[in-house]
């Protein structure tokens, strides 16, 4: 485990109500903090994806619907729901980001951060 956490820059953690925080052999930064915006990160990247196959599916079925009212209506359905996904996706981001600015955290490691 610590070989593929060297080899990955996982970004500095940083909050100035604690001080100094500890880093481990390879150069990286242990603690909750990095594993949480680990785990943001990849969950944030997991819903991108499925964002854009579902989205994708969607266009694909819609285009191909061929004047069928009901395979149009579906794919209308299905972009509608990629539609609203986006929008919680983008509502998560934000309500993170305020909630780690307010209790001072600073996480590197979050992809929309960078």
């Amino acid at each position: 485990m610590n070989k593929l956490a060297g080899i990955f820059d996982l970004g500095s953690v940083s909050n100035p109500a604690i001080g100094a925080t500890p880093t481990g052999g390879a150069g990286y930064v242990l603690g909750i903090e990095n594993i949480v915006s680990v785990i943001i990160g990849t969950f944030t990247v997991v819903a991108g994806v499925a964002l854009l196959i579902y989205f994708a599916y969607g266009s694909i079925t819609y285009v191909t619907a061929g004047g069928d009212e009901k395979r149009a209506g579906e794919a209308r359905k299905v972009l509608t729901n990629a539609v609203i996904g986006l929008v919680i996706m983008v509502a998560t981001m934000t309500i993170v980001s305020v909630i780690l600015n307010i209790f001072g955290l600073s996480l590197d490691a979050l992809p929309w951060l960078n």
